[in-house]
């Protein structure tokens, strides 16, 4: 079947496993399935995130894509009449801004709230990347403050009861939960 990437209201997203680099819509209960075209950046599909979501606004799935560093994020619109993916540009401008090494970073699949919000982990002690699916833009979500520095090392994204969850290891018998409760204000709760 190839490996699921991510789900999204019953449709899956997978690699497709008898052809390398692309990429599946596949709906298991309609048996539709769609093959997504190659993505402008020619990304190999090796080292890469990418998820499935879905824009309420427009009643719409999206494929967001991320590979290169300087390239942007790559979105497909399932059943769009082009066809086409669209490139719009990373949330940093200048290498510079960057909190990663760009020799040896490379993007992951971001954890997925209801498919609408996006969120990816850049090797940030401050702030994480986050898209809502509905206005396609990239911005910096800040970690929750803890009173002191955060260690990488140390904390974990994921989804919990609806909820972007930031966990983080305290000490080996203590570890505490942060849930994202307001994305468009960032607002964080223990």
């Amino acid at each position: 079947m190839g490996r699921i990437r991510s789900s999204c209201n019953g449709l899956l997203l997978i690699n497709d496993p008898k052809i390398e680099g692309k990429l599946n819509v596949i709906n298991f209960l309609t048996k539709c399935k769609a093959i997504l075209p190659q993505c402008p950046s020619g990304c190999p599909h090796k080292k890469f995130g990418v998820a499935l979501g879905f824009s309420p606004s427009t009643r719409e799935y999206k494929v967001v894509h991320i590979y290169a560093d300087g390239f942007g994020y790559e979105i497909f619109t399932l059943d769009c009449s082009d066809n086409k993916w669209k490139c719009i540009p990373d949330p940093f401008k200048e290498p510079h801004e960057r909190p990663f090494n760009l020799d040896t970073f490379h993007w992951s699949d971001p954890v997925s709230i209801h498919g609408q919000v996006l969120h990816w982990y850049v090797s940030s002690k401050e702030y994480i990347i986050s898209m809502d699916v509905n206005d396609e833009t990239p911005r910096k979500t800040y970690l929750p403050t803890l009173g002191k520095k955060i260690d990488r090392k140390r904390y974990s994204l994921l989804e919990m009861v609806g909820y972007l969850s930031f966990v983080y290891n305290v000490s080996n018998i203590q570890i505490d939960v942060w849930i994202l409760k307001i994305f468009a204000a960032q607002v964080w709760v223990k």
